[in-house]
């Protein structure tokens, strides 16, 4: 039997206490409220006067589900008292089944703690205009939906019904609720929010970005408030449409932002109708992330989770995803990172080794070159041959440095980060995953040309460098200064090779080294780029 659909709440016998865009607000008691989510939707600031079936629902399904998954994070809002305590008529808790819950009365921060995982809406715009977001300068030339290089912390103001909230710098976070209460509440957003893209990863959803809102209780402790990390407060990705450079589709009412866009609506009150079809979809849209967070396909009737609960489909969630690692586990874990860094150390002192061949070699050869006034300029050109041989024998090297380097860098930004910044440390989640993967079939994690463009940047390049402003500076001032151009061709030729040709092809040499190195240098950063995770190896 399909649910009730309701767009505005008269409950007998409670005082209203609030109006928002979608939920109504009910007194309870001097410790409690009574919240319900609606069916209400709003675009561009403006209530929509269709409802639209099951949203209200889905949204207080994924905030209770997050709720419950996060009380190791920061506490929450939720009272623990059922519906049924408060609410004794039976059509009234049938038309609330699913979509209220019951909580206590907190102070609410005056601040809304965005974060933004990646480069998009107002964020993008503020980048294009500026190269930083909300202050925070970026790297240049991000494109469209990238991902940041960590999640971004921009607080903003509340703003009240129709008007748009306004980003503030975390300085002024600081002066309106105090510098370590501020603190307090960017370390817990960011914790939240990489939790939850974690997590959230791993069913097929980005979360670009979102917004929580914090109150204190009484004591003065940070709690969770209000809704989190649902369709409506986060711009949730399909993982699978995600392509960098293009805005993505949602799992949230920007189907119906999109339909508002073509009409001749100035967006302001009333808000026009919605046809079926626009309804239907967005219902729709709002289900499957529902469907895909929680792997159910609708919110069971009387979900009102508590912050003492744990209700069984949410534990074995859990303990088939992600669950917090043992001490055993993280000691075990801990020699396993010394390994890796032994095997990339023993690797790294071979890399070593084969760059002091190279530039001995080097060196042997400038010896050569100006030890007399007769010297040739022929061991300038050898030593741009062998030191080629090296670059290739170097890289391949590369290659197995970079296996246990990639692992121990992995461990250190997804192991130890979390640790160090208070955060879980999560067995089973994606970067454990990929770990074992790796573990299990050992993989080079780049390719022979990708190494050699690593080793070029880093290292031979400059060996290159010194022995072409060697080679060209033994032809035009050694013994003695040029004073013809053919002087320059003689001084090149080799044997029967005219000078011409030896010139030429050092240019080309060098020239080709150049342009390799660059394009090396590009795939890398498209290959950065295009990564849908921090959580990467290689």
């Amino acid at each position: 039997m399909p649910t009730p659909t309701v767009y505005r709440t008269a409950l007998r016998g409670l005082e209203r206490l609030h109006e928002g865009k979608v939920r109504d607000i009910y007194a309870l008691d001097a410790a409690t409220m009574l919240i319900v989510t609606t069916d209400r939707l709003s675009a561009f600031d403006v209530v929509l006067p269709d409802p639209i079936p099951d949203k209200g629902r889905v949204l207080n399904g994924i905030s209770n589900f997050w709720f419950a998954r996060t009380q190791h994070l920061v506490p929450n809002h939720l009272s623990g008292r059922e519906l049924s305590s408060v609410i004794h008529d039976a059509d009234e808790r049938a038309l609330l089944e699913g979509r209220a819950v019951i909580v206590r009365r907190l102070t609410a921060l005056p601040i809304e703690a965005v974060v933004r995982g990646y480069l998009i809406g107002s964020g993008w715009k503020d980048y294009q205009a500026s190269g930083a977001v909300c202050g925070i300068v970026l790297p240049p030339a991000l494109p469209l939906a990238a991902q940041l290089p960590q999640p971004l912390f921009t607080p903003a103001t509340k703003a009240k019904v129709g008007a748009h909230d306004e980003n503030i710098p975390f300085g002024e976070v600081a002066a309106l609720i105090g510098p370590e209460l501020a603190a307090a509440v960017r370390d817990r957003a960011l914790a939240l929010y990489r939790f939850a893209a974690d997590y959230a990863g791993r069913r097929g959803i980005i979360i670009a970005d979102t917004k929580f809102e914090f109150g204190v209780d009484a004591d003065g402790r940070l709690t969770l408030i209000d809704e989190v990390l649902t369709p409506d407060s986060s711009r949730f990705w399909p993982a699978d449409s995600y392509r960098v450079g293009a805005s993505p589709p949602s799992f949230d009412k920007q189907f119906v932002r999109d339909y508002l866009e073509t009409l001749h609506w100035n967006k302001q009150p009333p808000g026009p109708r919605l046809p079926p079809e626009v309804i239907a979809r967005t219902s729709e849209k709002y289900r499957e992330a529902f469907a895909r967070l929680t792997g159910k396909t609708s919110p069971r009737k009387g979900a009102h989770m508590s912050s003492q609960q744990n209700p069984a489909d949410t534990e074995a969630a859990a303990a088939a995803s992600s669950r917090d690692c043992s001490a055993a586990e993280i000691g075990a874990i801990a020699h396993l990172y010394r390994g890796e860094i032994y095997r990339s150390t023993v690797w790294r002192t071979r890399l070593d080794s084969t760059t002091n061949w190279a530039v001995v070699t080097t060196g042997i050869a400038l010896s050569a070159t100006f030890s007399s006034a007769n010297a040739s300029p022929l061991p300038m050109v050898l030593v741009g041959l062998i030191v080629t041989i090296f670059l290739l024998l170097e890289a391949r090297r590369y290659r197995y440095f970079n296996i246990w380097r990639a692992r121990a860098r992995l461990l250190e930004t997804d192991f130890y980060t979390p640790m160090l910044r208070g955060d879980p440390v999560l067995l089973n989640a994606h970067w454990s995953k990929l770990l074992a993967r790796d573990l299990c079939q050992p993989r080079y994690h780049v390719s022979l040309a990708r190494a050699a463009g690593r080793r070029l940047r880093r290292t031979y390049g400059w060996i290159f460098l010194i022995q072409a402003l060697a080679y060209y500076g033994k032809l035009a001032i050694h013994p003695t200064p040029l004073q013809t151009a053919s002087q320059l061709w003689e001084r090149a030729a080799i044997g029967p090779i005219p000078g011409t040709v030896v010139v030429a092809a050092g240019v080309l040499f060098h020239l080709g080294w150049m342009i390799f190195g660059y394009v090396a240098l590009r795939r890398d950063q498209h290959s950065w780029r295009q990564r849908q995770s921090l959580i990467a190896i290689g």
